[in-house]
């Protein structure tokens, strides 16, 4: 069989197009911040405001903060009861409303896990109490959209680490 040498070109042209697409598309990075004692991976460079760190690249946006709360507050509080108030506190500040929650760990920090939807968009955010700093990881989609494949990757390459 005889394929035209204009035909092998334009396949190896697309051959070449597509891996170069879909390595691009792996450009997955861990960022490690010990002053904030985390470290998380996003697949592509995050912009930094204040505490958060955040990407976005129109289908997603994926956020991690650490905030230090006061020693007072976690001392005389339960651990679950300030991963509720936080809770509380980002769905009644967005106006959206809890799907679904479920408890989770960090390195043997309590965590808690709650999808959410509202408006034109949809997610998940957990939370995570280590000492006095909560941690905070979110992806948003836009609803009617599934939630992206990265946000699991995202989420589950959080890490606590040591000062």
């Amino acid at each position: 069989m005889n394929i035209p040498l204009s035909r092998c070109f334009f396949k190896f042209v697309l051959f070449t197009i597509l891996t170069a697409t879909l390595q691009a598309k792996d450009v997955w990075k861990e960022y490690v911040h010990k002053e904030q004692r985390m470290a998380f991976s996003m697949p592509g460079d995050p912009t930094y405001d204040e505490d958060t760190y955040s990407f976005t690249d129109g289908t997603i946006a994926l956020s991690v903060s650490a905030k230090i709360l006061p020693d007072k507050v976690v001392r005389d509080s339960s651990a679950t009861k300030v991963l509720k108030e936080a809770r509380d506190q980002f769905l009644h500040a967005t106006g959206l409303k809890e799907v679904s929650e479920k408890e989770i760990s960090a390195n043997g920090s309590p965590g808690i896990e709650f999808q959410f939807k509202g408006g034109e968009t949809h997610g998940v955010l957990r939370l995570y109490l280590a000492g006095t700093y909560l941690y905070q990881l979110m992806s948003l989609s836009h609803e009617g959209s599934p939630m992206s494949p990265e946000t699991n990757r995202f989420l589950n390459s959080f890490r606590l680490i040591k000062p």
